[in-house]
């Protein structure tokens, strides 16, 4: 996790890895989806405010010529 900081915000970046992008998409869907997860959501909302203002989704794909030689 890293966080990147802009004028009046402060962005959390987190970098996952999966197999595919079908992969990716089944296990966000079921993540967000997750009943534990939308009440711990709910109840930090509702002690804190809405802490996520949105959320940017970048898949990124590994080039060739930016891998380096063992």
């Amino acid at each position: 996790m890293w966080e990147a900081k802009a004028e009046n915000r402060t962005e959390f970046v987190y970098l996952l890895r999966w197999r595919d992008e079908a992969e990716m998409k089944a296990a966000w869907t079921a993540f967000m989806a997750d009943p534990q997860w939308a009440e711990i959501k709910g109840m930090t909302a509702a002690e804190h405010g809405k802490l996520v203002g949105e959320i940017e989704d970048r898949v990124l794909i590994a080039t060739d010529y930016g891998r380096t030689s063992d």
